[in-house]
């Protein structure tokens, strides 16, 4: 984890948030926009999310930067036929372009790794490891995409939460609530009017000190829906700083654990295949973090498999 310290001087005040941490800290103006959004800002002790905040002479703002994960060279296939390919993303990779990026994504290393044009029919968070499925003809993409508008294909999702004092309504549960962007770039929030229907089915898994093992499937297909339910939830995943998940996890019997990344994993997934319709199931090993986390707490990795 790094940490920029920035005075406001006299010369400074009034400059918009993100202008002066560009100016001041030596990174690009990108860069200081993504962590503003991400909650990566602080001013004492409160995060500082609004771009346009004018700056005042003696304010002192800190700039916290999580250490990134080790993103693997590439996908590893897990699946592939003439229609589809299904691959295991590592975190950190985007599904698709960013604005900093149209190269680095997982689709533009399926088309060097096919040879030919692929489509994109669900995606993933950058920051999400796990199960990509990825159509390799029109004919494939539709009736993919029609799978996922419907409901015929299912997801199953580990997440590793944060527990508070109250722990967790139950052994399992569902999440029905309406999500809409927040007024912060980049978050989104539970609303009770607007937005749209989504919803969250969980279970747990695992459970030990301050945290817990969920399996997760969402019925619904919204951004960032998963991370956005289980803090509302009062479970925030495990290093999700946007949604108030904790940057390191303090274990009085082993110390600090620090969170590089949301450990959110893609676990598995099941699909009508678009050739024939014969359900294809493919699933994704435990990645690295994920393996240590259950090690830590003395879970089983076959945990991974009992989620599904």
């Amino acid at each position: 984890m790094k940490k920029i310290s920035l005075r406001v001087m006299t010369a400074d005040a009034g400059l918009r948030l993100d202008k002066f941490l560009a100016a001041r800290s030596g990174l690009s103006r990108t860069t200081c926009r993504k962590t503003l959004g991400e909650g990566g800002v602080f001013l004492g002790r409160r995060r500082a999310t609004r771009l346009s905040r004018p700056v005042a002479a003696g304010e002192t703002y800190v700039l916290v930067f999580a250490a990134r994960p080790t993103l693997a060279a590439e996908p590893r296939v897990l699946y592939e036929d003439d229609g589809l390919l299904a691959v295991d993303k590592p975190a950190g990779l985007p599904t698709e372009g960013t604005l900093w990026s149209a190269r680095a994504t997982a689709l533009a290393w399926a088309e060097r790794h096919a040879g030919a044009p692929v489509f994109s029919v669900h995606r993933l968070d950058a920051v999400t490891s796990g199960v990509l499925v990825i159509a390799k003809t029109h004919a494939a993409a539709r009736r993919m995409a029609e799978s996922f508008r419907v409901g015929a294909a299912v997801k199953t999702y580990l997440a590793a939460v944060a527990l508070g004092a109250a722990g967790l309504p139950g052994a399992d549960g569902s999440i029905d609530g309406r999500l809409a962007r927040a007024a912060t770039p980049g978050r989104f929030e539970v609303v009770r009017q607007g937005g749209v229907p989504a919803t969250t089915d969980w279970r747990t898994l695992a459970q030990g000190p301050g945290a817990a093992l969920l399996a997760v499937r969402p019925r619904t297909g919204r951004t960032h829906q998963i991370r956005v339910h289980l803090a509302h939830l009062g479970a925030p995943i495990l290093g999700d700083i946007r949604y108030g998940g904790p940057r390191v996890l303090a274990l009085p019997a082993w110390g600090n654990l620090p969170l590089a990344r949301p450990l959110l994993h893609a676990s598995r997934i099941e699909l009508p295949h678009p050739e024939g319709g014969r359900i294809l199931q493919v699933q994704a090993p435990l990645p690295a973090d994920f393996v240590e986390l259950m090690r830590v707490f003395g879970w089983s990795p076959s945990l991974a498999d009992a989620a599904s």
